[in-house]
């Protein structure tokens, strides 16, 4: 409850500062599709704003008594990442998404669709807050639970939520174009059969293409499974998520991309010596 009273506090200080941020993920979740907040936990606000808008926000955030990074830490993140984090001393913690996917990364959100989708939802008596559209919160639970490696249940009983809550409505069409364009195509078939699978949701059975033999074998050989219970391991998880990159030419930028790293490290490991 305290956490539902500082979202609405926030949202009330940025409306004043002229900003409408799109709610994400729990935030989103909590407001849309559960019944009670308690069944989604949540660590972080997350707002997504447009880029103009950043500096606004943040001065907002301060003025709620956030405090923030250094100025030369906001620059990194400004230059490597996709949002800038702020930290209430009451331990709430705002997540502020000018983009939903780092620079240069391989699969990439559009976070200019996710605004121009977002639509206006109440809740018990609270004002309206933008969410995303159904379409774009399951993309979003799909690339979440992806970047996990489906480890965890929680993203796969978000996307049965979303489901359970909205249809028929869902553009199962419209998703597919999304996550193709992400490149996320291949790992929405394997959450929707998982979500399917463990959770009977009343998923059709052809939204996206059929996993590869060859994709299907390693993640099966990889406890790609919420619930196997086997001990993951980290060279497991990147493995699970290279099998779900979207086709062959994904997957030889992905192992271009591990060995120029793999020689950096080296080099600084070298520095370090010396």
């Amino acid at each position: 409850m305290a956490t539902d009273l500082e979202v609405e506090r926030v949202l009330q200080r940025l409306r004043l500062a002229s900003i409408e941020p799109v709610l994400l993920k729990g935030a989103a979740l909590r407001r849309t599709v559960y019944r009670a907040s308690v069944e989604r936990p949540m660590a972080d606000i997350d707002l997504l704003v447009s880029r103009a808008a950043v500096e606004s926000a943040l001065e907002a955030l301060q003025s709620c008594g956030y405090l923030l990074d250094r100025p030369a830490v906001r620059e990194a993140y400004r230059r490597h990442h996709f949002h800038l984090r702020a930290v209430h001393p009451a331990r709430f913690a705002v997540e502020l998404h000018w983009a939903l996917s780092r620079p240069g990364e391989l699969v990439q959100l559009d976070d200019a669709v996710f605004r121009t989708r977002a639509h206006p939802v109440a809740r018990q008596g609270r004002p309206p807050a933008l969410v995303p559209a159904v379409e774009d919160m399951l993309l979003h639970a799909v690339e979440q639970t992806t970047d996990d490696a489906f480890a965890s249940l929680r993203h796969l009983v978000d996307i049965d939520r979303l489901v359970a809550a909205n249809a028929p409505a869902v553009d199962w069409h419209t998703l597919r174009l999304s996550a193709r364009r992400a490149g996320l195509e291949l790992a929405l078939t394997h959450a929707l059969e998982l979500t399917r699978e463990m959770l009977g949701t009343d998923i059709p059975l052809r939204v996206g293409p059929s996993l590869p033999s060859t994709v299907r074998y390693h993640l099966n050989r990889l406890t790609s499974s919420p619930l196997d219970g086997a001990p993951r391991r980290p060279a497991s998880d990147r493995l699970v998520r290279f099998w779900l990159l979207q086709g062959l030419r994904m997957r030889m930028r992905s192992m271009l991309r591990g060995l120029l790293q793999f020689r950096e490290i080296g080099r600084a490991s070298c520095r370090e010596r010396v």
